[in-house]
Order: C-alpha cells, then structure tokens, then sequence
C-alpha cells in the first residue's frame, strides 16, 4: 500500500530530467538475521545555496528490530546507491546519542548493534547535500537500495522544496499516482507513505530552478 500526501503539487509535465544520482547513505545489513529494518523515515528540504546553487539537508531515521526472543548482534554498513563517498558531515545517532561508527578495513562505515529481546533501536542520519547546477533540478530519493533487507519496510519519504520555486516550477513528481492541485505562487512539499517492499522507482521531484 502506497500513499502520498502533498501540500502544493502541480499536474506533471514531461521535460528531459537530469541523471544525476546524489549520494544519499543508507544503512544496510551486512547479514540476515533477526535483526532487521521495520521502518524508516526521511526528510529532505531543499534550500537556496546562493552561487554554489540548491543544497539539501536531510534527516533520515532508520528503525532497527530484533524479531528473537533471545538478544541479538548484527553489524550494519553505511552506503550510497552510487558507491561514492559518503556526505562529509554526516552524523550519525542512536537513540539520540552519538553512535560509535567506525571505518571497515574497505574503508566504508558500519555500526555495531546489539538488542534484547524483541527490543528496537532508532539510528538517525543528518547530512547535506548539493544539486549539481543544471536548468531542470531533480531531488531523486532512491529507496530501492532497501531491498537489501529482503522484507517489507513502513516508509515516510518527504521532500521539500526552496521557498523560492512555486508550484508552477515544478515540472514532474513520481510516483505520480497522487497528484493534487496545487495554489499559485505557493512553494512545494510532498510526502509519500509506503507500505511494502521496496519499489525500485525512487521517489523524486523535478523543478526549474
């Protein structure tokens, strides 16, 4: 079951999209045990950068559980959909507090996790990220790379836009199957509900900036 709730969005239209892919982290299993991801929620806002252009800060919080009835440990990694490097400021916590995240000898980023029984941990993400400058911006959310866990997860993607780009700009959002009108001269926000596994199309909007 997928549903997307927006608060301005404009009929979209066709236009040649760029390809761009942003390094967005994921936190992935190393392994498949009791220990899994239950749900996650992201938040995206786009904000004006001056000359360097459209930045994006996000926040993501993954929930982690164990299904056992007896404690559990797993190791988690931390990767983009596009093997690049992973955003400088990325922090990362659990339950609120910093996590001990260290570097792998392939030199990527993993997290030990240990729960109790039937227990669950909360790992949140904060980090930016830039557009590349191009006439047709686009903020590609690529949940895809999920599928890892090989189950079904419960998301909530939202991705806001700069009060400078009105309804108007916006020129494609997908999963298009929830578009709803949108008030002149207002800027943009969308968020999706997700239910399920994975889909491969990333949740996306592309704007004229």
């Amino acid at each position: 079951v997928a549903v997307a709730t927006s608060l301005h969005a404009p009929v979209a239209r066709a236009q040649a999209q760029p390809t761009t892919q942003l390094p967005f982290p994921f936190v992935l299993p190393t392994e498949i045990g009791s220990i899994s991801l239950s749900t996650h929620i992201v938040e995206l806002s786009a904000f004006d950068n001056g000359e360097n252009g459209v930045g994006v800060s996000a926040v993501a919080r993954f929930r982690l559980k164990n299904s056992a009835l007896t404690s559990a440990f797993t190791t988690v990694r931390f990767s983009s959909p596009v093997n690049a490097t992973l955003p400088a400021d990325l922090a990362v916590t659990m339950d609120g507090v910093p996590a001990n995240v260290y570097v792998t000898d392939g030199g990527g980023l993993a997290l030990n996790v240990e729960l109790a029984a039937e227990g669950s941990t909360e790992l949140q993400l904060t980090y930016s990220l830039s557009l590349p400058k191009t006439a047709i911006q686009a903020i590609r959310y690529p949940a895809a790379l999920l599928t890892n866990w090989q189950q079904r997860i419960s998301m909530s993607v939202r991705i806001q836009l700069p009060e400078s780009v009105v309804a108007e700009s916006v020129v494609q959002i997908a999963p298009d199957d929830w578009i709803f009108p949108a008030d002149a001269g207002q800027s943009y926000a969308v968020r999706w509900l997700y239910d399920g596994v994975p889909s491969e199309q990333p949740f996306s909007v592309a704007f004229i900036q």
